[in-house]
């Protein structure tokens, strides 16, 4: 990926936030766990700093299995936000439920 965008010189890195990927999805099957999503989330916010003045989108998708989904996207948020324990926290003073989460990460 790096010699990639080496190559292509993004303004931006638009991510596609699919969480299928962990190991306790029924059809992924790939065995990440919520701290490799987080490893994956540092790696191309590290990327979007080098190549794009840290402009990264993520655009939440989903996964199958809804406690995996959950645990990984809490995951990617904090990685976002740069505060590990700031989601569950944030919500519980501030959501009914975890589908109302919205945040602003930075501006362009």
């Amino acid at each position: 990926l790096t010699p990639a965008l080496n190559d292509f010189r993004p303004d931006f890195i638009l991510l596609s936030a699919g969480f299928d990927a962990h190991g306790d999805d029924p059809l992924g099957q790939l065995l990440l766990s919520e701290e490799g999503f987080g490893a994956l989330t540092r790696f191309l916010l590290a990327q979007a700093d080098v190549h794009c003045r840290g402009r990264l989108v993520s655009l939440l998708e989903g996964g199958y299995d809804l406690g995996a989904t959950a645990a990984s996207v809490e995951r990617h948020i904090e990685e976002l936000l740069g505060a590990k324990g700031f989601v569950n926290t944030w919500m519980s003073t501030r959501c009914s439920t975890p589908f109302q989460i919205s945040c602003r990460v930075s501006t362009w």
